[in-house]
């Protein structure tokens, strides 16, 4: 070790360490005192390196700050390829989807057929808050099939909605007619009613009427402008579905419950196309396709806040026994 402390006394060396990072200083002699434990004898040989190799790394860190011109004591700023060039983007503002802005709006069953209309409450209906009325079902002759028909309602009052507890991130109503119950999520300018058991049968008019799908604005109304702004916003969603999916997968534990997520995602890629199939000119508007996605967005948020809501009730034990 001679050598080793002509070094450390050597001027010339004290001038090149200056310029050197204190952690990679700290790391060379750490090293260099592992590799030559082996020559040192006694403790006190050992103890008097350990206090020269500190003394000499205190010495490099106030001269690397003499050289930046920092005071004693302060901090080295951040490098910039600390700094993240990429950050996180932010998740894409879904558009409103409360019921309140519906009211007033007709809305057709696929854009183009029958009509429902939702109008706020008042009187008596009060408590429901909000009700529907105007509702014009299209449906299918009885006596004939293959004809089409549409079951105009004259409603002495308005029909109830009342709301349902839903873990799908959506707004869901039922409608209080015994005669057609059906119910649906709230979208964006729209609506989806649920499929039903069976058909709304109204006898007296010789219909069978079939509510379930996307009821929208008339497609009508759409001009080029609306279905390139669709289909942008299309594709935002669209990458956003992917990424709260993946998330999803990686909270998600247990083969059969990821098995179950993949069923699910694959389920409504089937459901999107058999819904929107029917729903006027959405190869073009694409305006179904972008509701259903939005609300499948909603859907994946939802699922994830429960996830991961469980995973810190596992790692934090106190949390289960409140529940």
């Amino acid at each position: 070790m001679p050598g080793a402390k002509r070094l450390m006394a050597s001027r010339k060396f004290q001038v090149k360490i200056a310029t050197i990072p204190p952690m990679v200083i700290v790391f060379m002699l750490e090293g260099a005192l592992v590799v030559n434990m082996g020559y040192l004898r006694g403790f006190g040989r050992a103890a008097g390196m350990l206090l020269a190799l500190t003394t000499l790394a205190a010495h490099a860190q106030m001269q690397l700050h003499a050289v930046v011109g920092l005071p004693a004591g302060a901090q080295a700023p951040h490098r910039a390829s600390q700094v993240n060039p990429h950050p996180r983007p932010t998740p894409p503002r879904l558009p409103p989807t409360g019921i309140a802005s519906l009211i007033g709006q007709d809305m057709l069953l696929d854009g183009a057929e029958g009509m429902m209309r939702i109008a706020k409450a008042s009187g008596a209906q009060a408590d429901s808050h909000f009700v529907v009325s105007a509702l014009a079902l299209p449906g299918t002759d009885l006596s004939d099939p293959d004809k089409v028909c549409v079951v105009k309602l004259h409603l002495v009052q308005p029909l109830a909605l009342h709301a349902i507890v839903n873990e799908a991130g959506l707004t869901r109503y039922a409608l209080d007619y015994k005669a057609c119950p059906l119910q649906f999520d709230v979208l964006h300018r729209s609506v989806l009613v649920h499929p039903m058991a069976k058909a709304c049968v109204f006898r007296e008019v010789d219909c069978a009427a079939h509510p379930r799908g996307l009821w929208g604005p008339d497609v009508r109304t759409f001009g080029p402008v609306q279905a390139v702004a669709n289909d942008r916003a299309r594709g935002v969603i669209e990458r956003r579905m992917r990424t709260l999916f993946v998330m999803l997968m990686h909270r998600t534990r247990g083969t059969t419950a990821r098995n179950q997520l993949a069923s699910d995602q694959a389920h409504f890629t089937t459901h999107r196309v058999m819904v929107c199939r029917n729903y006027a000119r959405d190869a073009v508007e694409d305006f179904c396709a972008l509701r259903l996605t939005e609300a499948r967005v909603m859907a994946l948020d939802a699922a994830l806040v429960r996830a991961q809501a469980a995973h810190r009730r596992a790692k934090m034990p106190h949390l289960r026994k409140n529940r």
